[in-house]
């Protein structure tokens, strides 16, 4: 009897220890569960190293920029800061009517920026998982030229609000010298109205860079611009007698004209970038992490900076 009695105390002790259907399958969603929640987290740590990949983005900028070609760049290191810029003034009262350079500062105070460019973790982790295929590369630099063509296109509005207009067209029609031609003069207006130099920065439109470049090529006038990085809506080209600087846009429909100096003081726009930081949005519907980029920088015009650019329409 006292036999009978343990052994049926023993299977009610081992009916408990053991989990039920319900349990089991409990356990096994936590198991799951915790492991995604593992995997998820150390994958997003890797997609999110928020350091590296605005050291890779800030690399990746610079190489793909081409407004700092074309105005000047004087980098930030605080907020709140001073710029330099070289101004020019002609005093007609002296007797040889010399003109006077002088460098002056300006306070400047940066602004935010939150880029359109973004991309989400949860799709790279999805390539990488189901095919094999790490896209971060790719998205990176689709990233970059993103926020490099809104950088551009901002400027070259600037550029064209503050340009000088001209009282001569440019039209499709006319044949490839005269269109040359009138590029060469638009140059020498910069020169008469800037007392600096002759534009040596050109800006214009894609169809009318097809329609004169084959003329300039075999007028052995024109040469090939050796970078690879030719991705963009403002692409450069190359340049002309090896002095003036051709850039194509896919976005404008006017011809920029302007000057730059060997120092960045030198030209009539400046472009003052300080910090660029990428910060992690989770959607609340979706659940989804977004790594998106915002810019602080600060642009100023100087004071006779449309002595510097000369836009003309093109018809």
């Amino acid at each position: 009897m006292t036999n009978k009695t343990t052994n049926k105390n023993r299977i009610v002790e081992l009916s408990q220890d053991r989990p039920t259907k319900r349990d089991q399958k409990h356990i096994a969603e936590n198991r799951l569960f915790d492991a995604w929640q593992h995997n998820s987290h150390s994958h997003k740590s890797e997609l999110c190293d928020i350091p590296s990949i605005t050291t890779q983005m800030h690399t990746l900028i610079a190489e793909s920029l081409k407004l700092c070609d074309i105005v000047g760049v004087q980098e930030m290191v605080k907020p709140v800061g001073l710029i330099y810029e070289l101004t020019h003034s002609q005093q007609s009262q002296s007797p040889n009517n010399r003109m006077v350079l002088e460098i002056t500062s300006n306070a400047v105070e940066v602004k935010s920026k939150t880029m359109s460019a973004q991309y989400i973790i949860e799709m790279l982790k999805e390539a990488a998982d189901l095919h094999y295929t790490d896209l971060h590369p790719e998205i990176m630099q689709a990233v970059a030229l993103e926020c490099c063509r809104e950088f551009d296109n901002e400027f070259m509005d600037l550029i064209y609000v503050t340009s000088t207009d001209v009282d001569f067209r440019i039209d499709m029609e006319e044949s490839p010298s005269v269109i040359v031609d009138k590029i060469l003069e638009a140059c020498n207006v910069v020169a008469q109205n800037s007392h600096r130099g002759k534009a040596n920065k050109v800006i214009l439109p894609y169809e009318l860079c097809m329609y004169i470049l084959p003329y300039m090529i075999d007028m052995n006038m024109f040469e090939y611009s050796q970078e690879k990085n030719m991705m963009g809506d403002l692409l450069h080209l190359g340049n002309i007698f090896n002095d003036i600087e051709i850039y194509s846009s896919i976005r404008n429909t006017v011809a920029l004209f302007g000057y730059k100096g060997k120092s960045e003081t030198d030209t009539g726009i400046m472009f003052c970038p300080y910090q660029l930081n990428l910060f992690v949005t989770t959607r609340p519907d979706t659940n989804e992490h977004r790594v998106r980029m915002r810019a602080r920088y600060a642009t100023h015009t100087v004071k006779n900076a449309s002595d510097y650019y000369v836009s003309i329409q093109v018809r």
